[in-house]
């Protein structure tokens, strides 16, 4: 979906919501409308993120405005917000995207920062430490951080329970791309650590070309077994049909 497209729609969907509205107040027909234009813009967001590029943010505040304001006259949202579902706490709306967004944006930015300098020094657990609040920390609280090579990092507010459905899914799909991993295969993308391998994949020299210590050849030894299990279990799994 391109920015010319998405014009197009925006004018096009209107008009038929407009149409619909008029005969006989088809709010069924003006809700489905409402939702194709919602597609749209959520494609062309997608497309400007896969090209690294931001969005046009006036075209789709002007979108979010008039979806708005078509629900409140549905009666589907009520509160004086120009965009979005308020929050209601004691009896009183409250706009939370508008409370919280800048305190998230200020962690974001500062989180970002952090992720520089710690690829630029190499500091890998630094690194995990900047996942781990991002896919453990603020999921839990309903915030989600997406991360993109070249882009500002987007903060969103969305539903806790959405975000921890979708954490254990990943950790599903995590799970099984692990198993559908060979053991032979589980060392030999590490070429930073290790130079040499055996005939089954197993590495017998690290990278510098020093034969590895017995010590760490011991704990290389439970990953690589542990691995044959998951695989073993992939391939039962595969076979059974499940």
């Amino acid at each position: 979906m391109t920015l010319y497209g998405l014009v197009s729609s925006f004018y096009n969907q209107k008009a038929a919501v407009h149409a619909a509205l008029r005969d006989n107040i088809d709010t069924r027909t003006a809700l489905e409308e409402l939702r194709v234009l919602v597609s749209q813009s959520n494609a062309y967001i997608a497309g400007r993120k896969n090209a690294k590029l931001a969005p046009n943010r006036m075209l789709l505040q002007s979108i979010a405005l008039y979806l708005t304001d078509l629900l409140k006259t549905f009666g589907a949202i009520e509160g004086a917000e120009p965009i979005g579902f308020p929050v209601g706490t004691n009896g009183q709306n409250v706009d939370l995207e508008s409370t919280v967004m800048p305190y998230l944006k200020v962690l974001s930015d500062f989180r970002e920062g952090v992720r520089k300098i710690a690829r630029e020094q190499k500091v890998t657990e630094v690194l995990s430490l900047c996942d781990m609040v991002r896919d453990e920390t603020l999921p839990e609280l309903g915030v989600r951080l997406e991360d993109h090579e070249g882009l500002p990092t987007v903060v969103k507010l969305v539903d806790r329970e959405t975000l921890l459905k979708e954490k254990e899914e990943k950790k599903k799909m995590a799970k099984l791309a692990k198993m559908k991993i060979p053991p032979s295969e589980i060392f030999r993308s590490e070429t930073d650590k290790y130079s040499t391998f055996d005939e089954t994949g197993f590495p017998t020299h690290d990278a510098d070309g020093k034969e590895i210590s017995k010590g760490q050849t011991k704990k290389l030894r439970k990953l690589y077994e542990a691995q044959e299990k998951l695989y073993k279990e992939y391939l039962d799994s595969m076979q059974n049909g499940s």
